[in-house]
């Protein structure tokens, strides 16, 4: 079964999803947080590559930077974990 998630950036720069779940009300998990707002997601599935099957998040912003992110804990054992900045 695929996980689903509504990925968004906030103007304060931080990156966060809802778990989209038939349970009621689902809390919000934040990410990580750039120096900008946030202007682009993306969400690499398993047949993209590397990033796909590693589970990670890819997110943009006006700060110029692009990050990935270890949003689940599977490269890092820590969850929310920049993996790299660009």
């Amino acid at each position: 079964a695929q996980t689903r998630r509504l990925y968004y950036g906030i103007d304060n720069g931080a990156l966060c999803f809802w778990p989209l779940t038939r349970a009621a009300a689902a809390a919000s998990k934040f990410v990580g947080v750039h120096k900008g707002p946030v202007t682009a997601i993306a969400t690499p599935r398993k047949e993209d590559g590397e990033l796909g099957r590693a589970g990670l998040l890819v997110s943009g912003s006006v700060d110029s930077t692009i990050k990935v992110w270890d949003y689940q804990g599977k490269v890092i054992l820590d969850p929310a974990v920049c993996v790299q900045t660009l």
